[in-house]
């Protein structure tokens, strides 16, 4: 199967038993870090996810979680099923993140952005240009990925948000048909777009959903999981930079030489 720049949905791919193996894993560190008893109900996690947020403990526990072997292992096994799936050279990029979505956190929406500008001032990390790998572990009505359809020409300034980072792009869309919700992507498939790529979280309307309906599943739980792939040089000839992110990346060279 050929791998392109376009944003992919690549549909029962995954096994559901990988995908639950990190799920449970996650759930049980999360029951840790809040002190609570081991349990895989939905109902029980919501009460250590909001714990963790209340205390302001849920962000270090993502990270920390981000940085463990059970993401370790995943994006190796993750990473012999596109090998396969494409038959290309794939290489590893060190930024991958489990996140977590819900009504009550909302400091866990993300604005239009590009990866590429939310990490460009690294100069380790720039110009890279990985591709990201959008895979739902537990899918809901409430929350989705919401991408457009092609990589941008140009990467832009992200202005800096507080607890999130540069996630708030010069954004503007040319069409709505150029956007992808994914509202149909589900468990045991991903989505694959570039780091030039727009993309947010979709968020249902709030006139729409009852958060008191039980029987409503309200928690999102994704990974993004990022390899170089051999696109990645087309992006890289062919993307440039505004001026002001131009300037973002010479005052942080200043700062390092000084």
């Amino acid at each position: 199967m050929e791998f392109t720049s376009s944003t992919s949905i690549y549909k029962n791919q995954l096994d559901i038993k990988l995908l639950d193996e990190l799920k449970f894993s996650f759930f049980d560190y999360i029951n840790f870090k809040a002190k609570r008893n081991s349990s895989f109900n939905l109902y029980d996690i919501e009460k250590s996810v909001f714990e963790l947020f209340d205390n302001k403990l849920l962000g270090l526990t993502l990270n920390e979680f981000n940085n463990s072997k059970n993401i370790t292992i995943f994006k190796d096994e993750f990473k012999v099923i596109i090998s396969k799936l494409f038959g290309e050279e794939i290489y590893d990029f060190p930024i991958n993140v489990i996140r977590i979505f819900h009504p009550k956190i909302n400091v866990n929406k993300l604005n239009w952005h590009q990866d590429e500008a939310t990490w460009n001032h690294n100069l380790k990390l720039r110009k890279r240009y990985p591709f990201t790998f959008w895979i739902p572990i537990l899918t809901s009505d409430f929350s989705t990925l919401s991408v457009e359809k092609y990589p941008r020409k140009k990467i832009f300034y992200h202005s800096y948000e507080p607890f999130q980072g540069r996630f708030k792009g010069e954004y503007s869309s040319k069409t709505k048909d150029d956007i992808v919700v994914c509202k149909n992507v589900k468990q045991g498939d991903f989505v694959s777009f570039s780091s030039a790529t727009f993309h947010k979280t979709w968020i249902k309307e709030e006139s729409s959903f009852d958060i008191k309906n039980k029987n409503d599943n309200f928690f999102r739980i994704s990974v993004d999981l990022r390899f170089i792939m051999p696109n990645s040089d087309e992006l890289r000839k062919n993307t440039k930079f505004s001026n002001r992110l131009k300037l973002l990346v010479l005052k942080n060279k200043l700062v390092n030489f000084f």
